[in-house]
């Protein structure tokens, strides 16, 4: 491959990159710092950005209101470090409102309608008509 087509072909990943992330309401901080912080099987917030700030609130099947954690409308970076599930966030509580999705393995800065505005959010996995009156959720 030349030198121009390689050019070509690392500007195009990396405007794709950016292009994936401000569909899902994110910009890309650096994510290995937030694995570090992010337990398998969690997903976890932060109120700076970058990963930095409060946090992280850590959050393992669902979270029916973040006002449980003195956290509501408060995150400004998140990471969804779950096994097999994408990350539902929401910002009304009890799922309700605007829907976003962190997929798996993935996370950044929330922009737009998510930053500061996320008040519920559960694993894709979990039925949340069935955990929002159990326990199981916070």
């Amino acid at each position: 491959m030349t030198h121009k087509k390689k050019k070509f072909a690392a500007m195009l990943v990396s405007a794709l990159t950016l292009a994936a992330a401000s569909v899902a309401g994110l910009s890309i901080p650096d994510e290995a710092q937030a694995a570090t912080n992010c337990n398998a099987t969690q997903a976890c917030y932060w109120d700076g950005y970058n990963f930095t700030g409060t946090g992280p609130k850590v959050m393992t099947k669902c979270i029916r209101s973040f006002a449980y954690y003195s956290f509501d409308n408060k995150a400004s970076s998140a990471y969804n470090n779950g096994v097999q599930d994408n990350l539902s966030v929401y910002t009304g509580s009890y799922a309700s409102g605007t829907k976003g999705t962190i997929y798996r393995g993935n996370g950044g800065n929330l922009s737009g309608a998510f930053n500061n505005t996320i008040s519920s959010a559960y694993f894709a996995s979990y039925d949340k008509s069935a955990y929002w009156s159990s326990s199981t959720c916070i």
